[in-house]
């Protein structure tokens, strides 16, 4: 069982689930605004991504779903494209948009 606090993370290929000690601020900054992430990998950022703007990402690069960010960006102020251009000026990434709402992370 889970307890408060405990954030459940679910790899769709695979169907494994991982249960992690987080930062409920992280997951629910959505509710006032923000998308907030702290050490996290690429996969789930892109998730949560994907879920705040209904965005589809794909991360070409299996390797590159580890590479962890830290974050915070105001979703008034920031869409989509801005916080992937954020991250790939890292060098860690590249990213490619596909259509209006279809990015690649390379």
């Amino acid at each position: 069982p889970m307890v408060p606090g405990e954030i459940v993370e679910l790899d769709k290929d695979s169907g494994n689930a991982q249960v992690t000690g987080g930062n409920l601020e992280n997951v629910l900054g959505w509710l006032s605004g923000s998308i907030r992430f702290e050490d996290e990998g690429l996969k789930m950022i892109a998730g949560r991504v994907e879920w705040c703007y209904v965005f589809f990402i794909t991360i070409e690069r299996q390797e590159a779903e580890e590479i962890r960010f830290t974050g915070t960006f105001d979703k008034a102020n920031n869409g989509a494209a801005d916080i992937l251009e954020a991250l790939s000026a890292t060098g860690k990434i590249g990213f490619t948009r596909i259509s209006n709402n279809q990015y690649t992370i390379k």
